[in-house]
């Protein structure tokens, strides 16, 4: 099991100036809308020089996926850390809700974020691709951790696409409600559905 070198001071200063001024372009968009600000405009908001933006960025879009590469080491250490007899579903669960613990302490960027993506049809094509991503990255730890080749064994992807679509299904009741529920919980019960609770739901109270 290999594990992320530990970053520097000068890695950790450029990751915090990195999370400032992708929270100064995310509090613009959520302000003005996302196709209306202008790199400048972020860059005047950051206190930085335009072409300094682009040591962080590609582009605008990248602004939201700043920590994509940190989020999925740490996924993957937590999963390649559990114990091996463990059921894979649980070492999954158990790394999904360390993400969603850190999606509370960002909470502010995190909830603009999402308002913005939602709010924002020229986005929406670029979240659709880095959920893709994220799937696949998962498949690939679940197959390492069960042994197999996700591309021919289905039981990776299906893990990857569940656990997922639980965790983005407690953030957008999250979202939804400003922040003010407690996301972990959300969390919880989503993925409680998929181990097995979901043979208890019935349709008590649904319209007739």
């Amino acid at each position: 099991m290999t594990h992320a070198a530990p970053e520097s001071t000068r890695e950790r200063r450029l990751r915090k100036r990195r999370d400032e001024v992708a929270l100064a372009a995310i509090r613009l968009f959520d302000q003005r809308g996302f196709d209306a600000v202008t790199v400048d405009e972020i860059a005047e908001a950051a206190d930085i020089a335009p072409r300094t933006f682009f040591r962080y960025f590609a582009t605008k879009e990248d602004v939201f996926f700043t920590d994509r590469t940190e989020r999925l080491a740490a996924l993957r250490d937590t999963i390649a850390a559990r114990p091996t007899d463990e059921p894979i579903l649980a070492s999954v669960r158990h790394a999904i809700l360390a993400i969603a613990d850190q999606y509370g302490i960002d909470s502010e960027q995190k909830l603009l974020s999402a308002r913005v993506l939602a709010d924002t049809p020229s986005l929406r094509a670029a979240t659709i691709v880095r959920q893709t991503e994220w799937e696949q990255a998962v498949a690939e730890m679940v197959g390492d951790r069960l042994g197999v080749d996700p591309a021919d064994d289905l039981r990776p992807h299906v893990v990857a696409s569940t656990t997922l679509a639980a965790l983005r299904s407690a953030m957008d009741m999250w979202v939804a409600g400003d922040g003010r529920a407690d996301l972990m919980a959300l969390a919880n019960q989503a993925l409680d559905l998929l181990d097995g609770g979901l043979h208890h739901v019935s349709d008590a109270g649904r319209p007739t």
